[in-house]
């Protein structure tokens, strides 16, 4: 009985993955694994509980083990922050720091060139 509602909040979970971070993948377990880093360390944690359930549902002994409250925290806590995950302001911001980044390069290395040209008296 709880193995439909196990499979159900780890495939909306899985979902929202690819809907809010565009990460594809077979699984739950392979896309957070491609998600990686972009996901905060609660939400990974979170994920994680999920996919141990899911290994854990299949052999009934095992099954006993699953704590039904630890499932459905973990799952509200990833949906909610799955929620708020906007993936057009994430690609904005993803472009701003690329374009910072550049920039500061380009004037640190202008900076350098100055400073040589003032060393060697070529200025």
């Amino acid at each position: 009985m709880a193995k439909p509602t196990l499979d159900s909040r780890a495939g909306e979970i899985s979902d929202q993955l690819q809907t809010s971070l565009g990460v594809h993948g077979a699984s739950l377990e392979k896309r957070a694994a491609k998600a990686g880093r972009a996901l905060p360390k609660s939400v990974r944690r979170d994920i994680d509980v999920i996919t141990n359930a899911q290994a854990l549902q299949d052999n009934p002994k095992l099954a006993r083990q699953i704590d039904e409250r630890e499932v459905e925290k973990a799952h509200r806590h990833a949906k909610g922050w799955l929620g708020t995950v906007d993936r057009a302001e994430r690609r904005k911001t993803i472009a701003l720091n690329t374009l910072t980044e550049i920039a500061f390069r380009i004037l640190v290395v202008a900076g350098l060139f100055l400073a040589i040209l003032i060393w060697r008296d070529l200025i």
